[in-house]
Formats: structure tokens, sequence, C-alpha cells
């Protein structure tokens, strides 16, 4: 086990423009053992995410140019390790009570990891002609890009809420964050979104243990059970029927 935190977050007044010294001051930053982890897993490794609010991170210096690039990072990594898999699980407009960070989650990180600059511009186009535009949804390149054979991302609830008056399931808001590969990972508070890696002082453990991780695992799949795979046309029809309910959930989605 070892011990991973935040801390330096309390006492650096330039975080955010100086993301990366801040880092590199914490040798137990949670982010760059993260990063560490990441480029020490197997060829053939499943890396499984929950969190809430997961945010991937492009971070410029002061000129302009890219100095952090997760999306970028991941896609690498995947393509050196093309018997590798990310899989995500989070939470979907049904069961999230942050509506920011629930759109970051649809409209950027989604986007970002799955679709081409051609698609990703088409699905944010506008509510009408992107995301409710069938030829879009149905179209044989939009069901390629979303059953990546590497990226899995999952949203919790299923279209038998009882919200959605089709059921009687009721589906509370994802609140855990672990990161499991089959050999060790991580549990703690992050939910490695923007505040937990540049404000909060977050805490957790780097573990090394097959008991531990067939524990996290069995979390993973009963999870995965109550989940809709991102841009599917089930998740897509979720979506809809969350926007037909009244209030701010409705409104927000």
């Amino acid at each position: 086990m070892r011990l991973a935190h935040e801390l330096a977050n309390l006492t650096n007044r330039n975080v955010v423009t100086e993301t990366g010294s801040n880092l590199e001051h914490n040798p137990n930053s949670i982010i760059s053992l993260i990063a560490e982890f990441g480029e020490d897993l197997d060829k053939e490794s499943r890396l499984r995410l929950v969190s809430p609010y997961l945010f991937m991170a492009k971070y410029y210096d002061s000129e302009g140019n890219v100095v952090t690039d997760n999306v970028s990072d991941i896609h690498r990594w995947l393509a050196e390790h093309p018997g590798g898999r990310l899989e995500v699980i989070t939470n979907s407009v049904l069961t999230s009570d942050n509506f920011f960070a629930q759109s970051i989650i649809d409209m950027e990180l989604g986007p970002r990891l799955l679709l081409s600059a051609e698609l990703k511009k088409a699905w944010l186009s506008g509510l009408q002609s992107g995301e409710m535009e069938q030829t879009l949804t149905n179209s044989d390149e939009w069901k390629k890009q979303i059953n990546n054979p590497q990226i899995f991302i999952y949203q919790t609830g299923k279209l038998d809420a009882q919200l959605l008056g089709h059921g009687n399931a009721h589906y509370g808001k994802l609140h855990a964050k672990f990161i499991v590969d089959g050999n060790g990972g991580f549990v703690g508070t992050s939910n490695f979104d923007y505040r937990s890696r540049l404000f909060n002082n977050e805490m957790g453990v780097f573990y090394e243990n097959r008991k531990v991780d067939a524990i996290l695992d069995s979390f993973f799949e009963s999870l995965k059970a109550t989940s809709y795979r991102w841009g599917t046309p089930e998740w897509l029809q979720m979506r809809k029927e969350v926007m037909q309910v009244r209030g701010l959930k409705g409104w927000s989605t």
C-alpha cells in the first residue's frame, strides 16, 4: 500500500497555471502516481475506473502550447497496448445531481474519447441537429465509433426507472471512486475531476492485492449491470425521456 494525496493544492497559489510544477513537488500526488501506474500496466491490462465526475485534463502553458492532454495519453497507451481496455463507469443525467459536471461527461469526455472531430462537431451542433438527429446517431460511422473495442464508457441508470414511469427501479447517485486493473489499483476520495486535481486536498491508497481487486471487480460488474454504454440507442432514449421530465433535471439535461 502507498498513501497518496493532493495536499500540495493547499499551498500552491498558482496551481492552475503551474500544474506541472505543483505535481513535481509532490511525489505522492494521486494524479502523478496514476500516470506511473498506467505506464506500468501489462500489455493486456483491463483498466477499470469508477468516478462520479471524471474529467480528462487538457492544460496549456502561458504561450498556448498543450502541455497535458489525458485523452491523447490514453489513445497512445491503447495504441501501444492493442490488447488493453479502458472501462469507465460514471453517472448519467438520470442519476447525477451535478448538471455542470454531467455536461462535461456527456458533451466533452465521451466525444473526446470516442468520436472523430467531424462526429464530435455534429454531436455538439445542437439538440435537434445533433443528439436528436437520427441520421447522425443511426449512421454506420456513429455505431462504429461508439462501439470502440478498447474504450467503454458506462453511465448508471436504465429505462425501467420509476422517475421515467416505466418501472419501479430506483437508481441513486453514483458516489464511488476507485481504479482496478487485476493486480492493483487505487481507492480514495478523488473524483478525478477538475476540483480534485487542482483545488481539493484529496487522499487515497494505491495497493497491490488480488483479493481486493476481486472485491472491486465485483462492485464494478454490479454497477455495469445497471448502466448503459455512452452513445447507444438505450442511452440516447434515456436522455430523451429525462428531458421530458418536468423540473430542473429535465431542463438541465
